[in-house]
Formats: C-alpha cells, structure tokens, sequence
C-alpha cells in the first residue's frame, strides 16, 4: 500500500492562455475599450478590476479560465468540489482503475496517529480486493474504501471562481490539507493572471 505524505497539484497549460490573459483581451472581454490599437496598463487594468468588483460586475472575470490537476486524498477532494458556481470537475473512477492509489498519512511514522490510519486503511484495502475476488464491481467495492484514499481530480475554475475560492480556503481557519492544495494553485498561476489575487484582495 503505497503511502502518500503531501499532495501535489500541477497547472495545465491552455493553448490560448496567453491570450485570454492578456491585459488587452481582458480589457476588450469587459467592453473597457475596443480599440486593439490602444495600449491599456497594468494601472489601467487594476482601476477597471477594482470598478468592476465595486460595480459588481463580474462576468469579464468568468469568461478567464486557469486548468489544474489535484492528487489529493478524497476528503480534500469533496471539500474543493463544494464550491460549485464556475468550477468543472473530473476525477479518476475506481470503476475503470480498480487499483487505489494509495493512502494520504500527513503524520510522522510510528506515532500513534500514523498506526491507526495505516492499519484501518490497509484492512479496508485487503477488504477492497477480497469483494472484486468475490466478483462484486469497483464502484460498489470501493463503499470500503476510506476518505483518506488517494485521488486524482482535473479542475477547471474560471478566474472569478478561482479567487472566490482562494479567499475562501487560504486561512488558518480552513481545513489544513485543502488550504494547502488551494495555496499551491495560488503559486501556481500568481505570475500568469494580468493582475495578482493578493492585490485583488486588499482591493475590496
């Protein structure tokens, strides 16, 4: 049973990302100016950001999309797919990849909190491959398997979304291991947004 102790998110490029998140495109998107010609600031765009949130418009920012892929265990998983409004998601079925790819232990070994998940995971493991032996099918194998199961999730946020979520998990109120799968996206894509998602947030 393979042993997971972090998670690891990677950022896929689109084809048109440079493009779609250019200050010029983005301007153009938000009807700011139609002009191609006209060349629009990094202080351009920030007041029209800034005018936008205040103005409440929003639709500029969904139209941007930023595409990951999340190894995580389940539970962090289920806690990103809680916000709903301007996210897609597709994560690997055990249906079709009848073997778990691990367990996520963020513990050191062989403390008392390591020895109960492993344990308890590597019995429903062991119970796992004795109901496929039994016949029964993957997806209804898989009721043993616990949350802490390691995963795999392709996600698509569109820019609004992402930041919403951004300020929604990075804080220490937020569960540990979804606050840092959301951080590592955020250190992601910090260099390739028009704008920073920090500066969009001291700007409310």
């Amino acid at each position: 049973m393979n042993v997971y102790k972090d998670t690891k998110v990677e950022l896929l490029d689109h084809p048109h990302r440079k493009q779609l998140l250019s200050t010029t495109k983005f301007a153009m998107i938000s009807r700011y100016d139609v002009n191609k010609n006209k060349k629009i600031t990094e202080s351009d765009m920030k007041r029209l950001l800034t005018n936008l949130y205040n103005w409440g418009h929003y639709t500029p920012l969904r139209y941007l999309q930023v595409m990951f892929t999340v190894y995580a265990p389940i539970y962090s998983l289920e806690q990103i797919k809680r916000h709903t409004v301007g996210i897609n998601v597709n994560q690997m079925s055990l249906r079709y990849n009848k073997e778990p790819l691990g367990v996520y232990i963020p513990f050191e070994e062989n403390t008392t909190a390591y020895n109960i998940i492993y344990d308890s995971t590597y019995k429903s493991f062991q119970e796992y491959n004795k109901l496929l032996k039994e016949g029964i099918k993957p997806e209804e194998a898989r009721a043993v398997l616990p949350t802490s199961t390691m995963s795999v999730m392709g996600i698509t946020f569109n820019v609004e979304s992402f930041r919403h979520i951004c300020k929604a998990r990075i804080n220490k109120k937020a569960q540990p291991v979804t606050s840092d799968v959301i951080l590592k996206m955020y250190n992601l894509t910090r260099n390739i947004f028009p704008f920073n998602l920090v500066e969009v947030e001291k700007w409310d």
